[in-house]
């Protein structure tokens, strides 16, 4: 008889006990720590939306596509807000832009990938994006 697989955690997201220690994330604000992990949590909500569907999830669990105004809705930050803590979420090297949306409305869906550049944070090898 086959081996069961383990359900895929649907509750869970991945946490990098080094990260948490670094310097760069502790140097950021709780608000981007909050947007960190919402953008986290959406990575795995999409991912297993695109695998329900049947689509190949090889692309799209590297990709996050969010909306200022769908993330105004599901964290209560402003745009502002939000913004201001993507950018300094790609300054410190945890996430980057992959695509910017159209701009000028809040329905404008940016994508973003995360990033491990936040290892060399505060090193003369950091890449700033």
């Amino acid at each position: 008889m086959p081996k069961k697989k383990d359900p895929e955690p649907v509750d869970e997201i991945d946490l990098e006990v080094d990260m948490l220690k670094s310097k760069a994330f502790r140097s950021l604000s709780m608000g981007r720590i909050h947007i960190y992990f919402a953008l986290k949590i959406k990575r795995r909500e999409q991912y297993l939306k695109y695998k329900a569907k049947g689509k190949p999830s090889s692309i799209n669990y590297k990709h996050t596509e969010w909306s200022y105004k769908d993330a105004e809705k599901e964290t209560g930050f402003s745009s502002a807000t939000f913004r201001r803590a993507i950018e300094g979420l790609q300054e410190k090297g945890f996430i980057d832009v992959v695509k910017r949306g159209t701009g000028g409305s809040k329905n404008s869906t940016n994508i973003y990938q995360l990033s491990p550049r936040w290892k060399k944070y505060g090193t003369k090898n950091f890449v700033n994006k």
